[in-house]
């Protein structure tokens, strides 16, 4: 692969990644899979979609932050850290990619984790505890089943290894699909409108999919877990 197709194919990644994580803030509105499967050339969202652990994501929305009732402190020391997260991902993304071969998915996906937790522990500073805890039931509930891909979801859930592994299995699947229809997209065959569009129905297969992995109990837990229902504004038409 040459430099210039390796650089397009880790922009091709984050850009699925980014626009699998717009899908994911939707809640899941079940069923729409048809005859199964993914809908990409070959059949799945984004290993880097959907898994914002940190939460920070959410906060840019203004219901979560009315759901929160977070302070004009507050606001201004999230924009702040956002903005330097963005930075840090930028930077550690250029060196990653200057090294003059393609950088290990693995390793990518390893260094986003090691963001989010950072993330996480520098906004669990700005909020207050209960304001943690109700973000953490909002990104649960916004998420549906598909909260079973975060890791502290899994550890609340007492997410086995074979069900781990049935998740990593669904998820790879997906993100194939979902690269297939940038790729897709890349070619004129879609505009972005439609690209997201079908990337949605993609997570919507993927939650129903991740629902049959729960047992009883554990889905029982996963609706408890999301609290008290989220008021989310209606999506703006563009």
């Amino acid at each position: 692969m040459t430099t210039m197709n390796w650089k397009r194919s880790v922009i091709a990644i984050l850009a699925v990644g980014a626009l699998a994580a717009a899908a994911a803030l939707a809640p899941a509105q079940g069923g729409g899979q048809g005859r199964g499967g993914f809908g990409g050339q070959r059949g799945f969202g984004g290993q880097f979609g959907g898994s914002d652990t940190s939460g920070l994501g959410l906060l840019n929305r203004e219901d979560v932050q009315r759901d929160l009732n977070l302070t004009p402190d507050q606001k201004s020391k999230l924009q702040a850290l956002q903005e330097k997260s963005r930075e840090e991902i930028r930077a550690a993304m250029q060196d990653m990619m200057g090294g003059g071969g393609p950088p290990d998915r693995q390793e990518m996906q390893a260094m986003m984790e090691k963001y989010q937790a950072a993330q996480k522990k520098e906004v669990d500073k700005i909020l207050t505890p209960e304001q943690s805890k109700r973000l953490f039931e909002i990104r649960v509930q916004l998420a549906g089943n598909r909260a079973i891909t975060m890791p502290d979801v899994q550890k609340e859930l007492g997410i086995n290894d074979q069900q781990k592994a049935k998740i990593a299995d669904l998820q790879a699947k997906q993100a194939e699909a979902n690269q297939s229809l940038f790729q897709e997209m890349r070619d004129g065959g879609m505009d972005r409108d439609q690209l997201r569009e079908r990337m949605q129905k993609n997570n919507e297969v993927l939650d129903a999919e991740l629902g049959k992995v729960l047992t009883d109990g554990q889905r029982a837990k996963l609706k408890e877990m999301a609290g008290k229902p989220f008021k989310a504004d209606p999506p703006v038409d563009r």
